[in-house]
């Protein structure tokens, strides 16, 4: 029998299914992203910040990237309560929520420049993520192809076949004309990214050192009796 939403305790995420864990990336990626859309609407209606730095055309191309990943991830959400409802957890639903976080992440990325502290956070809370909550051998290969894109889309920009960074109309973060409006925004910003992605990770740690208290406990005494085993 399949549990309600409310009934699934995160101490115990290691034991949910792919399915669910692939709702719950829904759940704490669309808030962080709708974040990441009020802190350019902010900086570019009322600051001198996005008056001086930010490219109009960039602004709507980083508007519409995200509420394209809004969407799509809304319709990964809707999927996932489907197929809580049908009892099924299909391999390719949480292969395809694997594959669409990375592929996600190294967009928006792009957008604000590969070269920055809080896309590296951002890019590596995304890739912690994925490493605890699901299998190995998928996250590796899934990784492996959005390296693949991270050093295309590179390759690309260091040509001129790409623009770098094109939120910006110039660079917010060169040594002679560092922003301190953008050093704090970083950190505000990629704060919750990262306090979300340690947070699900001390949650898997937590459950790993309960599995083996549990297992230590079976290997000293009967769990019906409390009697000391003979071994």
């Amino acid at each position: 029998m399949t549990q309600s939403l409310s009934s699934l305790r995160l101490t115990f995420l290691l034991d949910w299914t792919d399915r669910d864990k692939s709702l719950l990336l829904a759940v704490v990626t669309m808030p962080l992203q709708l974040l990441t859309i009020l802190w350019v609407w902010y900086t570019d209606e009322y600051t001198r910040f996005g008056a001086d730095y930010f490219s109009p055309d960039g602004v709507d191309l980083f508007y519409t990237i995200l509420w394209v990943e809004i969407i799509i991830w809304s319709l990964f959400f809707a999927v996932g309560l489907l197929l809580r409802h049908w009892a099924r957890d299909p391999w390719l639903y949480g292969t395809a929520s694997i594959l669409y976080y990375g592929i996600s992440m190294l967009v928006l990325g792009y957008v604000v420049g590969y070269v920055t502290p809080v896309t590296g956070m951002v890019l590596l809370g995304a890739s912690l993520v994925c490493f605890v909550l699901f299998d190995f051998t998928r996250v590796m290969v899934t990784f492996a192809g959005s390296v693949a894109l991270l050093l295309s889309v590179s390759f690309a920009v260091s040509r001129g076949e790409l623009g770098y960074a094109p939120l910006f109309v110039s660079n917010p973060f060169s040594a002679e004309d560092l922003s301190g409006y953008w050093l704090m925004s970083q950190c505000v910003v990629a704060s919750p990214f990262v306090a979300a992605a340690f947070g699900i990770t001390r949650l898997l740690i937590k459950r790993w050192q309960q599995r083996e208290i549990e297992a230590r406990a079976l290997a000293h005494s009967d769990p019906m009796t409390g009697v000391a085993n003979r071994a």
